[in-house]
């Protein structure tokens, strides 16, 4: 049997949170790149963090829209 939408969202909001760890991790090497002065690693994962934070962002905004889908009145993403 297929899942709910509160359940879609749930795993949603969980792969975002699962993302944090990612992005920690990122930042890390990040640190440790630019105390060792690897300019060119630095660029690369400082582009690679911020992958990290658009697929987060699009990961919670889904989860909101699967969460909140038959609310009325909500005006928040009717423009997309």
């Amino acid at each position: 049997m297929g899942k709910t939408l509160k359940e879609l969202s749930l795993e949603y909001y969980k792969a975002a949170e699962d993302m944090d760890s990612l992005i920690k991790k990122c930042t890390k090497e990040l640190n440790e790149a630019y105390r060792s002065r690897d300019m060119k690693k630095c660029y690369f994962l400082k582009q690679k963090r911020l992958v990290f934070y658009s697929q987060k962002r699009d990961l919670i905004t889904t989860a909101y829209k699967l969460q909140n889908y038959y609310v009325r009145g909500d005006k928040r993403y009717e423009s997309e």
